[in-house]
């Protein structure tokens, strides 16, 4: 008896092994410390200290590729806000994926073009949510706002509203990361480098589509990781 209830927990146990499901989730970093809204980051290269007060952006077009004796790719139709003030919003919804065989991960920084021209959705695309311009300029990817003491205004603050659907301001961003093999997947967005590209004493405010919301943009999507 001993030796089959040994028997049936090794063969339990590798059932479960094989069919190991993974959680998502999202984490901003300010140079490898998580951000907590409210709080100041210093940042040496620049001789700055930085409070970040909002930061919200969207996530869609989840893709998993996997390498189970042929390659193949599964989509995870998602339009997901994440947003810091809201802790529960840093969890990919409605997904659990098996990670054996994953060996990539694609997402999306931003909305296509197709939301966009749609007009103003619900749920994560409600216009409640303070992330959608107009149906000119459509949603906002990318949504950011404190204080900072290298700001030459008057409330030394910093607005960074980063979006644009139309050629040439396409500002979504196609992010690929390596997919590690463990249950919980986090993936995390780093602002040290955005911080040290970004000259706060003249580029402090973007608010609409624009060149300079593009490479803002383009600089965020490297500055993912995954963990």
């Amino acid at each position: 008896m001993r030796f089959f209830f040994i028997g049936f927990f090794f063969i339990f146990h590798q059932a479960f092994s094989q069919d190991l499901k993974s959680q998502l989730n999202f984490e901003v970093l300010f140079n490898n410390k998580v951000v907590v809204l409210g709080n100041t980051y210093f940042d040496s290269i620049q001789n700055d200290s930085i409070k970040i007060n909002t930061l919200k952006f969207y996530i869609s077009e989840l893709s998993l590729e996997y390498n189970d004796d042929v390659k193949r790719l599964e989509n995870i139709p998602i339009r997901q806000l994440i947003n810091l003030e809201d802790p529960k919003t840093l969890k990919v919804k409605n997904i659990g994926f098996n990670v054996n065989d994953i060996e990539r991960i694609f997402f999306t920084l931003g909305l296509d073009s197709l939301v966009n021209v749609s007009g103003a959705l619900g749920g994560d695309l409600d216009p409640t949510n303070g992330m959608y311009w107009s149906w000119q300029s459509g949603y906002i990817n990318f949504k950011m706002e404190g204080v900072s003491r290298n700001c030459k205004n008057r409330k030394k603050a910093f607005h960074f509203h980063l979006g644009g659907y139309k050629s040439p301001f396409i500002s979504n961003k196609k992010v690929t990361l390596d997919f590690p093999k463990k249950d919980v997947v986090t993936v995390q967005l780093d602002l040290y480098d955005f911080f040290n590209k970004t000259d706060l004493s003249k580029d402090f405010k973007i608010m609409s589509p624009s060149k300079l919301s593009n490479k803002k943009s383009e600089i965020l999507s490297k500055s993912f990781s995954i963990n």
